[in-house]
């Protein structure tokens, strides 16, 4: 009976933070403050939920990998100390440390694999809700000027669409569960991978089936060693074709070799900041900077790696490599043995392989996404296993509660920067002032209202030829010009301190 009751509680948890991929997929992949702050909500409240129950129950908590991870953030918090956008930086760090969160909520609810099933069973029906919406987004738009469909569904970016709805198909094509519950959800993917058009993702489609079959394709290959080569010969010229076309492709705004003036100007943000880069989510920010060409500008590197040196230095992206050599090590013994038959492997290397030409991982729900996949590939050996006490959960409890603060601050700024702007819209402009400098009251890095307020300031000054005005402007540009480095800010700043 007891048992019973803790196996319902465990479902419990776990549906919950299946709701929370949902919530983030529906949501814009939960990139903004709001929806991310959610997230984090959630997050919090099934952390305290799981540290009141299941581990006051078992006594113990597991911690694998915690050094490297808490390494890993640390780094992230010194670079966004330095960041080219320190609210960017800000929330992209609070992202991490939540998704971290996840990652061992996750390893301590793992104890069987029907746990893992039922978890991502029910995380990926949301891929039918996407799919249906694609589907209308496809029945009811157009294509734009030059022969280009957007269908990002609830995503934002048909990119970000494609590489969420890859994990799934090889999700449900590996996952043994019941027949017709599984063509549906499979179709429900690829209709997502069709509609969202990319070719990046039917390649990393291919490179996961291959993983996960690479037994019988050894097997395929020395029974017809002929067969095998010209099938090997045919898929490379596929990919190189592929390549070939994406990189000639020069429509409107859309540039095939566009991603190499990214990774170009990447690199030179590394260069330029070795040690901690532009800051953790300011690529988009730094990139005026850096940028080469009259190609327009972009928030993203289009490549996981190249965006964590660019925006992490050396010592991020040393910090993500001590992260990955520990998983390896944890995962060794489980991909000697033939795990990755099992879905997680190749779920793993499509979302990677994806991500290194692609948007998705600036996305919230893409680092949900790929930190229960790793959780599910996780051993936790009884040397990573510590013991907790009823203080030691109150500890935890208490310190989720006292970082409410510091996250949420984001999010109520952000409302009064958003209010700010309606009533200037209106011209109410005390009003707008008012709410502008509520914003910057509850966060400091609020580096647009800094900018309104200035603008405000400055159209008050010439108005009325107010000393006080001028000063407060430039004082207030000053600042949102060291919050955000956007050269837009640093010319406008320029005019005012020679206009006399």
């Amino acid at each position: 009976m007891r048992r019973s009751f803790q196996t319902r509680i465990k479902r419990i948890i776990l549906l919950a933070l299946a709701f929370v991929l949902w919530f983030a997929a529906l949501a814009h992949g939960a990139h903004d403050v709001w929806a991310s702050s959610v997230v984090f909500l959630c997050l919090s409240l099934i952390a305290m939920a799981v540290t009141t129950t299941c581990l006051a129950k078992s006594g113990t908590i597991k911690l694998p990998l915690i050094f490297p991870v808490s390494v890993f953030l640390t780094v992230l918090w010194f670079s966004s100390l330095f960041s080219y956008d320190v609210n960017s930086s800000r929330l992209e760090l609070w992202g991490w440390f939540f998704v971290s969160i996840e990652f061992y909520l996750l390893i301590n609810m793992f104890e069987t694999d029907a746990d893992k099933t039922f978890f991502f069973t029910s995380a990926g029906i949301v891929t039918i809700p996407l799919s249906l919406f694609a589907l209308w987004q496809q029945a009811k738009g157009t294509a734009d000027p030059w022969g280009h469909w957007e269908i990002h569904s609830t995503l934002v970016n048909s990119n970000v669409l494609a590489g969420f709805g890859l994990v799934w198909v090889v999700f449900f094509g590996l996952q043994g569960i019941p027949r017709a519950k599984r063509l549906v959800l499979i179709l429900s993917g690829v209709l997502i991978l069709l509609l969202a058009r990319s070719w990046w993702a039917y390649l990393s489609l291919l490179f996961a089936i291959t993983l996960s079959e690479r037994d019988r394709l050894k097997q395929l290959a020395y029974s017809f060693p002929r067969k095998t080569l010209l099938a090997v010969a045919v898929t490379t010229a596929v990919v190189v074709l592929a390549v070939t076309y994406k990189l000639r492709v020069h429509t409107g705004p859309y540039d095939g070799v566009g991603r190499l003036s990214y990774w170009r100007a990447a690199l030179s943000m590394g260069a330029a900041h070795p040690l901690l880069g532009v800051g953790p989510g300011a690529f988009g920010s730094a990139y005026p900077f850096f940028r080469r060409g009259g190609l327009q500008n972009t928030l993203f590197a289009h490549s996981f790696l190249f965006q964590l040196f660019a925006e992490t230095g050396f010592l991020g992206t040393l910090s993500l490599a001590f992260f990955v050599l520990g998983f390896f090590q944890h995962t060794r013994q489980r991909a000697m043995q033939g795990d990755f038959r099992s879905p997680f492997g190749p779920m793993l290397a499509a979302l990677i392989c994806f991500s290194l030409l692609n948007i998705n991982m600036n996305y919230l729900v893409h680092k949900l996404l790929l930190m229960a996949i790793l959780a599910a590939l996780m051993d936790s050996p009884s040397n990573h296993t510590f013991r907790v006490n009823a203080l030691r959960i109150v500890a935890l409890d208490v310190s989720l509660v006292l970082l409410v603060p510091l996250w949420i601050s984001l999010f109520l700024a952000s409302r009064w920067f958003t209010q700010g702007l309606w009533y200037e819209e209106r011209g109410d402009i005390s009003r707008s002032l008012s709410a502008f400098q509520n914003a910057v009251r509850i966060d400091s890095s609020q580096a647009d209202s800094y900018r309104h307020l200035a603008q405000l300031y400055w159209n008050r000054h010439l108005h009325s030829d107010g000393v006080d005005d001028r000063a407060q402007a430039i004082t207030s540009m000053e600042t949102a010009f060291r919050l955000k480095r956007d050269p837009s800010t640093l010319k406008l700043l320029s005019q005012w301190r020679q206009t006399q």
